[in-house]
């Protein structure tokens, strides 16, 4: 069924095909509670009992509200910021490296891979990770060091992928090249200052990375680009307006409504978000990779999202899915939106959102944060906090303190070796592939799949066209062999993403982290430990915390041969393991 939006003009806002199957009465039932409870009133009231009756918790959300009307407020930035590009660029700055992580990188690479329209305009490459291969190749785009401006984006100051980042680039650029992206008073703001930074942006304090999208975080590195930023911001202001309207029902309020879907499905055991978008716009799947799973991942419970899949026929699928497509006008009649339409025949939920151009992001944005925040509301988690993030953080410290003390990393002997391959086990897979070879301990890793699981492959390897078609097959091949959804996420940015769900969500996740030696690795200045020391501390860091809460979690590492040999050898043997391996649905 494909309807306009209530009252809402379909240019700005999008059009919405939905078919709910066997959620739509529960749903029905959920908006029908929202209106009862009062929901709109309250959501836009920034009414923190909607998420918790525990006074502590409602202050902690309390602090965290800022993103709803943002967007208005934020017009007022927009002319300082269009002046304080066309003086760099009048400077002659040409190129723009964005040196953040999760909430400070993943909407500015949305914005970059979307709606970037390229010269005259400035380019901007961001940098989220720390694979020394990652670091050294930003050093390779600039024709002139004078011509470059860096953005140290974080919202805490204290990140430590971004100093690093920064500590690395500041020996070799001017100060005043620099520009921080920050809330007010933190370290990074005093480092700044100190150091003769080019300008300071803060951003509010009150609303979290993943929320940010029309604060600094993500209107600065928009306007670097020459983006059309009060465009960006009309398309979440219409959407704000159709979420606020007085006088509409929760079911006609377009952000209320899709969370009532998210968590309604989630309660439904379809709490994999499965995303099918066009190309032109992929990248704003890894937003919303972080904005839903880093939201409801905790409690023991969450809603996945599932990027990147291959889209297949219904059988492929069990019924643990909910549909979502994103499309563009040159996308429709598309092979894809035709399997959609299989996919809905076959009695599987599907929600369609029609965007006109790359700009109704922005109304989507908006809509999906309502959409999270209500989601939390009704699955009764605090969607503004990300208390697992914190211990992956904690345990890295620890494995670079003990690095500084002993000159190593502590990290246990290999399970099994092949060649360049080590395949690190839990205790639990230990006692299943005792003595095997290599493809056996990885078929008894995917034997331990059951219905409802998932399972994820995080790379702490360098992001490059092979790697990424590599993981993509390998992706792919693991889904169509066990039936489970499979997702795919490059460390450390998915520590500040999915990494939340991982260990605070419901415990369905079967884990095969990817490690890698740095064939030329670079030192941190002012600092005993390089980036490649740091990358593999993070790695070791979140395999004990995915063990520590009941994971099942294998790590492998592919050596010195390098990624994509190593991905290769990797590939062959996971086709041995899954000749045995039956579907689990």
């Amino acid at each position: 069924m494909l309807e306009p939006e209530n009252g809402i003009r379909s240019h700005v806002t999008a059009r919405v095909g939905v078919s709910l199957g066997e959620l739509e009465r529960a749903v029905g039932v959920r908006l029908s509670a929202m209106d009862a409870e009062d929901y709109p009133k309250r959501l836009l009231a920034k009414d923190t009992s909607l998420w918790s009756r525990d006074p502590s918790i409602q202050e902690a959300v309390g602090k965290r509200l800022g993103w709803i009307g943002l967007e208005d407020k934020a017009r007022d930035s927009v002319d300082d910021l269009t002046s304080w590009v066309g003086d760099l660029h009048d400077k002659g700055v040409r190129q723009a490296v964005l040196l953040g992580m999760g909430g400070s990188s993943l909407c500015p690479l949305v914005f970059r891979e979307s709606l970037y329209e390229g010269p005259p305009n400035i380019d901007l490459t961001v940098l989220d990770l720390i694979h020394p291969a990652a670091v050294a190749d930003v050093e390779d785009i600039f024709r002139k060091p004078s011509e470059a401006v860096f953005l140290v984006s974080s919202k805490s100051g204290t990140t430590i992928e971004t100093l690093s980042f920064y500590q690395y680039f500041s020996e070799r650029f001017a100060p005043d090249q620099f520009v921080a992206v920050t809330d007010p008073g933190t370290p990074l703001e005093k480092l700044a200052q100190d150091c003769g930074f080019g300008r300071v942006f803060e951003a509010p304090p009150d609303l979290g990375g993943r929320y940010s999208a029309f604060s600094a975080f993500g209107l600065v590195p928009a306007a670097l680009m020459g983006l059309k930023v009060r465009r960006l911001l009309d398309r979440a202001r219409a959407m704000y307006t159709a979420c606020a309207a007085k006088g509409r029902r929760s079911a006609e309020r377009p952000g209320l409504w899709l969370g009532a879907v998210l968590a309604e499905a989630a309660l439904a055991g379809r709490d994999k978000l499965t995303f099918f978008i066009s190309p032109e716009i992929a990248s704003v799947g890894t937003w919303f990779d972080q904005l839903v799973a880093e939201s409801t991942g905790k409690d023991g419970k969450g809603i996945l999202p599932v990027v990147g899949e291959e889209i297949s026929e219904p059988e492929a699928y069990g019924d643990d899915r909910l549909f979502v497509h994103l499309r563009l006008p040159g996308d429709a009649g598309s092979a894809t939106e035709k399997m959609v339409d299989d996919l809905e025949s076959a009695g599987h939920p599907v929600v369609r959102f029609y965007l006109d151009d790359p700009y109704d992001l922005g109304c989507e944005m908006l809509r999906w944060m309502f959409a999270t925040a209500v989601a939390g509301a009704i699955l009764r988690v605090n969607p503004f906090d990300e208390p697992n993030v914190t211990d992956a953080k904690t345990r890295t410290k620890q494995l670079l303190e003990a690095y500084e003390r002993e000159g190593e990393l502590p990290e246990p002997a290999p399970s099994v070796m092949d060649g360049d391959l080590r395949l690190f086990a839990d205790e639990d897979l230990r006692r299943l592939a005792v003595d095997g070879a290599v493809s056996d301990w990885l078929a008894a890793h995917l034997g331990r799949l059951r219905k409802g699981d998932y399972f994820s492959i995080l790379a702490y390897l360098p992001e490059s066209p092979a790697v990424e078609q590599s993981l993509r097959n390998l992706q792919k091949r693991v889904r169509d062999a066990t039936g489970v959804p499979v997702t795919v996420g490059y460390g450390p940015r998915y520590l500040h993403s999915t990494g939340q769900l991982h260990k605070g969500g419901p415990n369905t996740g079967s884990f095969l982290l990817l490690t890698v030696d740095s064939k030329q690795d670079l030192p941190i200045p002012g600092k005993s430990y390089s980036f490649g020391v740091l990358e593999r501390a993070q790695a070791i860091g979140d395999e004990q915390a995915l063990r520590d809460n009941g994971r099942r979690v294998a790590r492998c590492h592919l050596g010195a041969a390098g990624a994509e040999k190593g991905l290769g050898l990797l590939g062959r043997r996971m086709l041995a393991a899954m000749a045995g391996v039956k579907k689990v649905f």
